[in-house]
């Protein structure tokens, strides 16, 4: 989702990036490289060195800085610097020199964690990204507690929504009541597109443009940018 919504940008002549804040270290294989990467700046911050140093760009020209693959040890220096420093990305996106009309994408993985904390520090937007299961839902609560006490707009997207199934739609509904106007009107639906694309190394909206997801992927960028414009103004 993350890379899509960024090409689409970058398509549409933004500017785009992403950072991937997780450890996980697999983005790089949605932007069409065949194995993981070795070299991320979490490894250069740990040396202390220049974070961004090792940044690639996708075949759209999407700037990718990868987290990079990092043993216990490292990772271990590096969580320890963003705790002490928690504030340390929103400072460190300085050194990356952009054009004004940019814009950023920070992926991570699930809340609650370090990572989750610094990238909500150095956002402007928020985008929780949520299956409709019981599981999920009871934890909207607390997400909600937690960006509340942040004070940082934020918007909620439903993702692999199944509308055949009952439970879904449910959930769907309750949320409504519950986030109100924090919930995006636009949902990922469930779609066979999405593995078949990545089964072929393609991202979804090329190689199934007509399929739901695509449409879904078009309509969330398009939703986030008045978002910001709106923040901004």
């Amino acid at each position: 989702m993350t890379v899509s919504l960024a090409t689409i940008l970058q398509r549409q002549n933004w500017t785009t990036g992403i950072i991937e804040l997780d450890p996980a270290n697999r983005l790089g294989l949605f932007l069409g490289l065949n194995e993981l990467l070795e070299q991320g700046f979490a490894a250069h911050l740990a040396k202390r060195e220049k974070w961004c140093s090792h940044a690639y760009q996708s075949a759209d020209q999407v700037i990718f800085l990868p987290f990079g693959a990092v043993d216990a040890m490292t990772k271990q220096i590096f969580d320890h610097a963003l705790y002490k420093y928690p504030q340390w990305l929103k400072i460190a996106l300085h050194d990356i020199v952009v054009p004004p009309d940019s814009v950023f994408f920070i992926d991570t993985p699930p809340w609650p964690s370090l990572y989750v904390e610094q990238a909500c520090e150095a956002a402007d937007l928020i985008v929780v990204v949520w299956n409709p299961e019981p599981l999920h839902y009871l934890t909207l609560s607390a997400v909600s507690n937690f960006l509340a006490k942040i004070k940082k707009p934020a918007l909620f997207l439903v993702n692999k929504l199944d509308v055949r199934r009952p439970l879904h739609n449910d959930l769907v509904l309750m949320s409504q009541n519950h986030l109100a106007n924090l919930l995006l009107p636009y949902r990922l639906h469930l779609d066979e597109a999405v593995p078949e694309a990545f089964a072929n190394n393609k991202l979804v909206i090329d190689h199934a443009p007509s399929s739901q997801v695509s449409h879904d992927l078009h309509g969330i960028s398009a939703y986030i940018m008045q978002t910001l414009h709106k923040l901004d103004s």
